[in-house]
């Protein structure tokens, strides 16, 4: 699943892999802006389809919540409102390690 994050460039053939549990998201910027999105319950229930709404694919529902601070979605009442951001920002940010 990570390989569709990162830009990957292996340690014996240059490739790094970045772990985005390591990035500070705090430092995420919006710099294409964002869409709202109010949380629904089948989004608690998957979020993985989150992702697929936005992004076309599931890969990216994780980091979606590490942007709006949530760790656990279970914790998440309907109706709350998340940032989703847009894809290349997602993607630049990982690429620069989280530094803005």
């Amino acid at each position: 699943m990570r390989e569709y994050i990162y830009d990957i460039l292996d340690n014996s053939n240059n490739i790094t892999i970045y772990d985005p549990i390591d990035i500070n998201w705090g430092n995420f910027v919006f710099k294409r802006g964002y869409y709202t999105h109010y949380v629904t319950q089948k989004d608690i229930e998957r979020p993985d389809l989150l992702s697929y709404t936005y992004y076309g694919n599931v890969n990216y529902w994780d980091i979606i919540l590490l942007i709006n601070n949530i760790d656990n979605i279970f914790d998440v009442q309907p109706e709350t409102i998340l940032k989703i951001p847009h894809i290349q920002d997602i993607k630049n940010f990982i690429k620069n390690k989280g530094v803005v």
